[in-house]
């Protein structure tokens, strides 16, 4: 696993404090607003229509956001960063700027850059991920496989 959308177990406990501050009522339950400070209590810090779009997917139309609700919204905001962090480090391994790289380049790049893996890992890898036998992989296929 390259990529975990949950937040770190005491960021999360800082944040069940925080939510249940914010809960001045006791119903489980905090306003839009609030809900946004809580999501950028956490150190992130996403644009107010990124923001508005992951509160929009779980907002029953209520306006009212539960701890799940915003666990779920962080989830959602901190996979479209690494999304986009991966998309540009593609870029960067991507010197034509074709949208593709050589199978055996990206072999090499997970095999000796970061965190190594093996060519057993590599291989088990791009047969989860449907790409073994290909010679070139695309910026959206190397994105689902970080995020997988």
């Amino acid at each position: 696993v390259f990529f975990s959308p949950q937040p770190r177990p005491r960021i999360m406990a800082d944040l069940k404090e925080s939510f249940a501050l914010y809960d001045e009522d006791g119903t489980g339950t905090v306003s839009a607003r609030d809900a946004a400070v809580l999501v950028r209590s956490t150190g992130l810090n996403p644009t107010e229509h990124e923001l508005q779009t992951a509160m929009a997917g779980v907002d029953s139309g209520a306006g009212k956001f539960t701890f799940g609700d915003i666990s779920s919204i962080i989830s959602q905001i901190k996979k479209a960063d690494y999304a986009s962090e991966v998309q540009e480090a593609f870029k960067v391994f991507d010197k034509e700027g074709s949208g593709s790289l050589d199978m055996a380049e990206l072999k090499h790049i997970l095999s000796n850059l970061g965190e190594r893996m093996s060519e057993d890992e590599v291989k088990d890898l791009l047969k989860e991920a449907g790409l073994e036998g290909k010679s070139n992989i695309s910026c959206s296929d190397f994105t689902k496989i970080m995020l997988s």
